[in-house]
């Protein structure tokens, strides 16, 4: 199940909110008082609004009794108009075919609990009516849900996607738009064919668990949380740890390995991505036969799962409680999951919630944030929308826009935290040659080196120029707005010239990219875009990098010989006056400037020779595996993309995911990132 477009008008917040070709990871951001809540609970009325009574629980959350209400005042943001709430929602093939074969049981199901007070379980299976319900009755109660069988054959027939909308009166009136398919799908609960709407609302407890039992029905498990998926969320995260413990328990009955299951095994790779500090040991049965769930420290202490701070709470119940109670093909609506969590924990976030909910489950993800971190990171990824929502102008324009491009990004970053949010005090500064932009560079330090990026300030700065401008300043700018810190460089070692300036460091190949030219990432990487590995070996990945350095020997020939003799120009030209004569001073050294430069050899000899001489040395790199290191990383990751028929950048962030779930921790790089925050 998926939301493909919504549309919200007059809806508590909300003046107008438009979306669609929403992707299965949607992150919607934006300034308090937008409206950003405001989407998700118009989603839980629209699919609420088309199951018997549940729309009731949705009214009363907000102190609104439907039976008796008066009018529709707070929710209606003009109240002299309507307000209205549309979506499109679109089946899994294997939804689709479970509806259209179960249709008719649906149907009489639905029927039935219209029909009298008695509930009648919504599941496919053939409802067992009860005895209030007459021979006659339930006759006629069969014919109509026959004909909405075949009106529902007939509409999924044509397609997978099918339309919800609702509306609120001033008079007061709730209305539905009639929608058989929307009756079948939202009433039917199955959690193994069937996709549901999961809520997680801001407000989450996470209370002490002491597990003396489990619960091995599952099917028990599931109908306890059918009342949870849209209501009652506050009280989701009460049985985290009795669901691991099930886990154990099934696993150990089957005959597996406990430590291999699923749930054990993601929440492992959760503490190793947000925690560097502190490992999950899984879950043990200790000599009491009592289930124990360790978490081991760096320093060799130990404690429960329950000792954990709130914000590691929040990313590790928070998360358990998503990947164990949500159906395949749901849609996951999240409100601000980066409350109590510090900027460091937010970084890996949406690409963990991507990996271990969206992928793993087959499920839509919507987040609401006020995070930039999240924002960056869901932009930069390619196959997620994101939306800035505006606050209302008064004109009915669209609040929400869908941002595209980094310039978009950083005019909704002003909107929301600024630009020090992940700013931490009296840690070193750590400046980063690499795109501004795209931030690359640092996300490269800060997924393999989760450790050392928790040390220091890493902060993407430009070019080698602008990098270093930026490090003279910096000591003044933060003594002028009272941080404290002390200020380094690391550069591309593409041009190093001599020895290391102090706090100036180089890594020890061309850029950061060739850090990531190890063939088992790149196997890796290629294999979960293309779903298959095109490579029979190492030496293969090594055999196409090679061809493709082969031809770029010209074009390196060229820039370095290019950068010799800008070099010997910027050296030659010293031009300055004093205060005392500067007319004549500027006068004379321009002349002797001007004279150094034309002393230069720049004859076509000696061009010819230098560039004879460059494609010399790049070719003999070639031949020694050199290359991987003196060649551009990002121009041969680039074409290696082309190659795969894959987007570079989709594919370079790829490479980096793939990275750290492999441990990939290069260690010339940790040699320059240690020696810059010591």
């Amino acid at each position: 199940m998926r939301v493909r477009s919504l549309s919200i008008k007059n809806f508590r917040a909300i003046e107008s909110f438009e979306a669609s070709d929403l992707t299965d990871f949607v992150v919607i951001a934006g300034p308090n008082g937008c409206g950003k809540s405001t989407v998700l609970d118009a989603l839980r009325l629209v699919k609420s609004a088309y199951v018997p009574d549940e729309y009731k629980r949705w009214f009363q959350e907000f102190g609104i009794n439907i039976d008796r209400v008066t009018n529709f005042d707070a929710l209606l943001r003009v109240r002299n108009q309507p307000a209205v709430i549309a979506s499109e929602i679109e089946l899994s093939e294997q939804e689709r075919d479970f509806i259209l074969n179960h249709a008719c049981n649906i149907a009489l199901a639905v029927l039935a609990n219209q029909a009298v007070r008695d509930q009648v379980p919504i599941s496919g299976s053939p409802p067992i009516l009860p005895p209030s319900i007459d021979p006659q009755r339930e006759k006629a109660l069969w014919e109509q849900a026959r004909v909405i069988e075949r009106d529902i054959r007939e509409r999924l027939a044509a397609s997978t996607t099918f339309a919800a909308a609702i509306s609120l009166d001033p008079s007061p009136r709730f209305q539905v738009d009639p929608s058989p398919v929307a009756n079948a799908v939202f009433s039917c609960f199955n959690p193994g064919n069937l996709g549901e709407i999961e809520f997680h609302g801001s407000r989450r407890i996470y209370a002490r668990q002491d597990v003396s039992s489990v619960q091995l029905n599952l099917a028990d498990r599931s109908e306890e949380r059918k009342s949870k998926f849209l209501y009652d969320w506050e009280q989701k995260y009460r049985n985290v740890k009795q669901q691991l413990g099930e886990e154990f328990v099934m696993a150990a009955l089957k005959g597996g390995n406990p430590e291999d299951a699923p749930l054990q095994t993601s929440l492992k790779e959760l503490f190793k991505t947000f925690f560097p500090g502190k490992e999950f040991a899984g879950v043990v049965l200790d000599r009491n036969s009592k289930l124990s769930f360790t978490v081991h420290l760096s320093t060799g202490e130990q404690h429960d799962i329950d000792e954990l701070s709130s914000g590691e709470k929040e990313i590790v119940l928070g998360y358990l409680q998503l990947r164990t109670g949500t159906p395949r093909n749901s849609v996951v609506l999240v409100d601000e999951p980066e409350l109590h969590l510090n900027p460091a924990l937010v970084q890996w976030l949406t690409a963990f919630y991507k990996t271990h909910l969206a992928d793993a489950l087959d499920a839509q993800v919507w987040i609401v944030t006020h995070s930039d971190a999240i924002l960056r990171q869901a932009v930069r990824s390619g196959d997620m929308t994101v939306h800035h929502m505006a606050r209302a102008r008064g004109d009915n324009s669209n609040q929400s826009a869908m941002i595209s491009s980094q310039d978009a990004v950083e005019a909704a970053v002003l909107d929301l935290i600024g630009d020090l949010a992940a700013y931490r005090p009296h840690a070193r500064i750590v400046l980063v040659e690499g795109n501004k932009e795209t931030r690359f560079d640092v996300d490269v330090i800060r997924r393999l080196f989760p450790d050392i990026a928790e040390k220091a300030n890493f902060i993407p700065t430009g070019n080698r120029r602008t990098t270093a401008g930026v490090g003279a300043r910096l000591l003044e700018v933060l003594a002028e707005t009272g941080l404290t810190g002390r200020a380094v460089s690391i550069c591309d070692g593409d041009l190093k010239q001599g020895d290391e300036a102090e706090g100036v460091y180089y890594w020890p190949v061309y850029e950061i990219e060739n850090f990531l030219l190890e063939p088992t990432v790149l196997r890796s990487a290629a294999e979960g875009l293309l779903r298959n590995d095109p490579f029979e070996s190492d030496a293969a990945v090594i055999t196409k990098l090679r061809e493709i350095a082969v031809g770029l020997i010209d074009h390196l020939a060229l820039i370095e010989v290019q950068t010799v003799l800008n070099e010997e120009m910027r050296r030659s030209m010293k031009i300055r006056g004093t205060m005392d004569k500067p007319v004549q001073g500027l006068v004379e050294t321009s002349a002797d400037s001007k004279e150094n430069v034309c002393a230069i050899d720049t004859s076509e000899a000696r061009i010819l020779h230098l560039i004879k001489e460059s494609r010399g040395r790049f070719a003999g790199a070639i031949d020694s595996d050199d290359f991987l290191s003196t060649f551009p990383g990002d121009r041969l990751i680039r074409e290696f993309a082309g190659f795969l028929g894959a987007t570079a950048d989709h594919f370079k962030n790829a490479c980096i995911d793939h990275a750290a779930r492999l441990d990939y921790r290069p260690k010339e790089m940790l040699d320059i990132l240690t020696r810059a925050i010591e």
